[in-house]
C-alpha cells in the first residue's frame, strides 16, 4: 500500500510548501502491476490520457481521477447516442445484433456507467475496473464514439431522417436509386464510426434524396384542372354551366351563396371556380 493527500474526498496533488488545512494523508491500495499496466494502457487508448509508467498511489490516484472525470463527462452524451440509433435501426428494420456501431455504442455506454460508478474516494476500484472492462469491438471504435457522441446523436434525430422515409412512395423509374442511398446509410448505421463516418454519409445521402425526390416531383405529370358539368337528359355529359353575377349589394351575397349551393346540388358537382371583387359605391368597380 502506499499513501496519497485527499481533500474532501478528492485526491489532490499536494506539497510541504502549499498544504491546505483540509488535506488528509491517506492509504491507497495499490492494485498488482498487471492490472495498473492494463489500465494504462486503456485510458491511453480510450481517454487519450498518459498515466505515470511506475506503480504508486500518487500514479494510481491520477490514472483514476482522470478517467473518472472523463466518464462522468461523456456518459450522458452516449446514452443519448445509444437511443437515437436503436430508434433508427428499429424504424429501418434492422437488427440491433448485426449493427457493430450499435455494439460499441453499448459497451462504451456500459464502460462509462462502471468508471463513474466506481468513482468516489476507491481509486483502485477505477482502475481495476477499467483494467476489467469488456472491448467487443476495439478500443479505436469505442474511442471514436466518446469523441463523436455530442455531434452524432444529433445527426440521428427524427426530423433529419423524413427525406429518406419519402424515397418508399417514389415510382418505379427512380426506385433503383433510391434503393442505393437506403444501402449506404443502412450500412453505415451497421459500420463503426471509425469504418464509416456517420455524420458525412447521412449528409451525403441527404443531398442526393433531395435531388431524387426533386426530380420525380418535376417529372410528374400535371393533372388538367377538373371542369364542372351538368348531366344532360341523354346520360351524356354536359359542358360546364357558367353563371355570373355583378354589381351585388353586400346584403345580397348570401343569396348568391345560397344559389351556388343550390346549382351544386342539382349538378352534383365537387368543385367550384370563384372570383370576386369587392369595392365601394364611391367607384364603379373597373380596374
Amino acid at each position: 500500500a502506499g499513501r496519497r493527500f485527499s481533500q474532501r474526498g478528492r485526491p489532490v496533488a499536494a506539497a510541504i510548501d502549499n498544504l491546505d488545512d483540509a488535506c488528509e494523508l491517506r492509504a491507497q491500495e495499490l492494485p498488482p502491476a498487471e492490472e495498473y499496466e492494463r489500465a494504462a494502457q486503456r485510458a491511453k487508448e480510450l481517454f487519450g490520457h498518459a498515466a505515470l509508467p511506475l506503480l504508486s498511489a500518487r500514479s494510481v490516484s491520477e490514472l483514476a481521477t482522470a478517467v473518472h472525470d472523463a466518464a462522468d463527462a461523456d456518459r450522458s452524451a452516449v446514452d443519448e447516442l445509444a437511443a437515437a440509433l436503436r430508434q433508427r435501426l428499429q424504424e429501418r428494420s434492422l437488427a440491433a445484433g448485426g449493427s457493430d456501431r450499435l455494439r460499441t455504442v453499448d459497451a462504451t455506454l456500459a464502460v462509462l456507467s462502471a468508471l463513474t460508478e466506481a468513482g468516489g474516494e476507491d481509486d483502485r476500484a477505477v482502475v481495476t475496473t477499467l483494467a476489467a472492462a469488456e472491448i467487443p469491438t476495439s478500443a479505436v471504435a469505442m474511442a471514436a464514439v466518446m469523441r463523436g457522441a455530442r455531434t452524432l446523436a444529433p445527426v440521428l434525430a427524427p426530423h433529419g431522417w423524413q427525406v429518406f422515409a419519402n424515397l418508399a412512395v417514389l415510382p418505379a423509374p427512380y426506385r433503383e436509386r433510391a434503393a442505393a442511398i437506403d444501402a449506404e446509410l443502412n450500412d453505415a448505421l451497421r459500420r463503426d464510426e471509425h469504418v464509416t463516418p456517420l455524420e458525412a454519409t447521412v449528409r451525403r445521402c441527404h443531398d442526393r434524396a433531395l435531388e431524387l425526390l426533386t426530380q420525380a416531383a418535376r417529372a410528374a405529370p400535371r393533372r388538367p384542372a377538373p371542369t364542372l358539368v351538368k348531366p344532360s337528359p341523354g346520360g351524356g355529359a354536359a359542358p360546364a354551366e357558367r353563371h355570373g353575377r355583378s354589381d351585388v349589394a353586400a346584403g345580397d351575397v348570401t343569396g348568391v351563396l345560397k344559389e351556388i349551393e343550390a346549382a351544386i346540388r342539382e349538378t352534383g358537382a365537387t368543385r367550384v371556380a370563384v372570383d370576386w371583387k369587392v369595392y365601394s359605391d364611391t367607384d364603379d368597380g373597373t380596374e
